[in-house]
This record gives structure tokens, C-alpha cells and sequence, in this order.
């Protein structure tokens, strides 16, 4: 029985996923496939039950289309997981959360006190302010542990060579 292949990585997508650093940055030019590959990265640990990851983008609208793929994305890879849009949510079937957030506005990043994601994303990170990036890296720690099932903390972005970050 053949096997459906959803997504592909490129050459660039391979080593931006392989890389063992908290904090890695993947640039380039539009089209490059930065996105895809955050959204697939994020998969990685939706095994672990108590695993939490967010990706941001600067607005609402911009999300709009990060969201959408991950319908296209998701919804093939993990037929039993389920968006719950008014939270900007994935939940999958082990209890692991894939969530959507913006920050347009400098003080939006208090929308996050109190929170904890294991990994957390940011698409475009130049339109993020230092502040804001610094302020959600101390809201990247574990969020729990089950049966030796521990996850991994790290910081993943992309971006294009413009912005006010």
C-alpha cells in the first residue's frame, strides 16, 4: 500500500528542522517555504499529551493564512485532531495543543503572562519587537511530564530582510 505523502521538505526546511539550538532563525526571500516549515515543526511532539506550542504572526489577518494552511497540513497528517477556532487552537488526540497568537500591539505581549509553551514560534520576525520576542522567550519551558515522556524547549522563527525588528 503506497503511502500519502502531505508535505515534502526542501533541502533549507531539513536543516532548519535538524538544528539542536534553543534559538534558530530561518531567513530568506518570500516563497522559500519558511512558513511550512514552522508549521511542520510543530508538529514534531503532538505525541507528548502535555505538549503546548504557539506561532505567531504581527495581526489577526496575517494569522489568517498560517492558520489556513495548517488546515491543509493537519487535517491530512492527523485525521482525529480538531481546530477549535475561537480559541485559534490544533488539538490532537493525545492532549497536545498547537495554538495561533498575535501580537500587534508592544503591550500584547501580557496577553501571554502566566503561559507556558514548550516550543514557541514566530513567522516574520522582524514585524516583532526585541521586547516582545525577549518577554515570550521567559514563556518557553516545560509544560509538564508524563511517563518519561519530557519535551523539548526551543525558540524557532523565520524572516523576511525587512520589518521593524
Amino acid at each position: 500500500m503506497a503511502t500519502k505523502v502531505i508535505w515534502k521538505p526542501q533541502p533549507k526546511q531539513i536543516e532548519f528542522m535538524q538544528r539542536p539550538e534553543f534559538e534558530v532563525l530561518y531567513g530568506g526571500a518570500a516563497g522559500g517555504g519558511k512558513s511550512d516549515a514552522l508549521l511542520a515543526e510543530a508538529l514534531r511532539q503532538v505525541h507528548i499529551p502535555h505538549y503546548r506550542a504557539i506561532i505567531f504572526r504581527d495581526t489577526y489577518p496575517q494569522l489568517e493564512s498560517l492558520i489556513s494552511r495548517s488546515m491543509e497540513m493537519y487535517s491530512q497528517a492527523f485525521p482525529k485532531a480538531r481546530y477549535v477556532q475561537n480559541d485559534k487552537v490544533w488539538r490532537f488526540p493525545s492532549g497536545a495543543k498547537i495554538f495561533f497568537g498575535y501580537m500587534q500591539r508592544e503591550a500584547d505581549k501580557f496577553n501571554y503572562q502566566g503561559k507556558s509553551y514548550d516550543v514557541i514560534m514566530f513567522d516574520e520576525l522582524t514585524h516583532f519587537t526585541f521586547s516582545q520576542y525577549e518577554y515570550m522567550k521567559s514563556r518557553c519551558r516545560p509544560t509538564g511530564k508524563t511517563e518519561g515522556m519530557k519535551t523539548r524547549q526551543y525558540i524557532r522563527a523565520s524572516c523576511n530582510p525587512d520589518g521593524k525588528g
